[in-house]
């Protein structure tokens, strides 16, 4: 296996890792008797660092999906310009 494919296939498993963050992040400030943000805060932090995670996720998924194209046609993602 090419240095390509396993780098997009970790630029995957960092787009994954994000999502189970963004998950973690969800359930820690879930609002309860004992925490110190109301609802509303809560769905505004939910929202904000949705956002965020969702562009890192995007750029990851498409730079992974970039790299193993790459990989597949063996010509590293790059077409050859006409010399």
């Amino acid at each position: 296996m090419n240095i390509q494919r396993q780098a997009g296939f970790g630029a995957f498993g960092a787009a994954a890792g994000i999502a189970v963050l963004f998950a973690a992040f969800v359930w820690w400030t879930i609002p309860g008797p004992g925490t110190g943000m109301d609802r509303t805060s809560a769905v505004v932090a939910w929202i904000s660092v949705g956002g965020v995670a969702l562009a890192l996720i995007a750029a990851h998924v498409l730079i992974a999906r970039v790299l193993v194209k790459g990989a597949q046609d063996g010509h590293g993602g790059t077409k050859e310009r006409g010399r």
